[in-house]
């Protein structure tokens, strides 16, 4: 088995084929090898409540215990983007609300996704619940989400453009270092206000993330990892144009 990292993320590699090797005999010997490398390679310690600009914050809500009755699903928000996976639609309109059938099965799941716009701030969601008799509705009860954007695209790429200026690199490296400044300069100049410019946008930040893990500096690992951040930005804000 290998154990690698690549930038924030981790691998397990096996070098021969779990299936092939499971067995009766082998199986508590593979589930608990499987259950140890989804260990390894999950994040810990990131922060759930500090997200990304255009990326998604889940929310599950579990239901149990109502069989055979109607429900109401309300979702309150303000200022950004609401996707229900009952019908992959999005929305930007609060409240949105979901009278259900009655539950054939206890307990049912229903995933939500909230995503913030490019701006800094807190930002907070409620979902509520409440049954269905006749049309009259009784509250059973609500949570609250809070998430906060720390940085939006300008303050992220700028922030990068003065860490990389700043890295202790000369000759060769340093030509590659302006390279990637000038990829990054026209992103920045571009802005967001097309979707044409932000698929420029994502390009000219991939021939940015490309000239730079060129550069022989162990300071460049970080710095990939803030222009990834960057290209997670740009992809979610095209991916949710046509969608506002």
């Amino acid at each position: 088995m290998v154990l690698h990292q690549f930038g924030r993320g981790k691998t397990v590699f096996t070098a021969f084929d779990l299936g092939r090797s499971l067995t009766p005999d082998t199986y508590d010997v593979i589930e608990s090898l499987l259950r140890k490398s989804i260990a390894h390679i999950h994040r810990k310690g990131s922060d759930p409540d500090k997200v990304l600009p255009h990326h998604g914050v889940p929310v599950s809500l579990m239901i149990s215990g109502f069989v055979g009755e109607r429900l109401r699903i309300e979702q309150r928000f303000s200022n950004v983007w609401f996707h229900n996976t009952f019908d992959q639609s999005f929305s930007t309109d609060s409240p949105w609300t979901r009278d259900l059938d009655p539950l054939p099965d206890d307990p049912q799941v229903f995933q939500f996704w909230f995503a913030p716009p490019d701006e800094v701030g807190t930002y907070s969601t409620t979902g509520e619940i409440g049954s269905l008799v006749d049309d009259l509705y009784t509250y059973i009860g609500e949570d609250s989400l809070e998430f906060e954007v720390m940085r939006d695209f300008n303050t992220l790429i700028t922030d990068s453009m003065v860490a990389l200026d700043s890295a202790p690199v000369a000759g060769w490296d340093r030509w590659k270092i302006n390279k990637a400044l000038y990829y990054l300069r026209r992103a920045r100049a571009r802005g967001q206000t097309s979707k044409c410019r932000i698929a420029r946008n994502i390009t000219d930040i991939l021939k940015a993330i490309a000239v730079t893990r060129l550069v022989r500096s162990q300071e460049m690992t970080e710095r990939i990892l803030e222009l990834d951040d960057l290209l997670k930005i740009e992809q979610g804000a095209y991916y949710l144009w046509d969608r506002k």
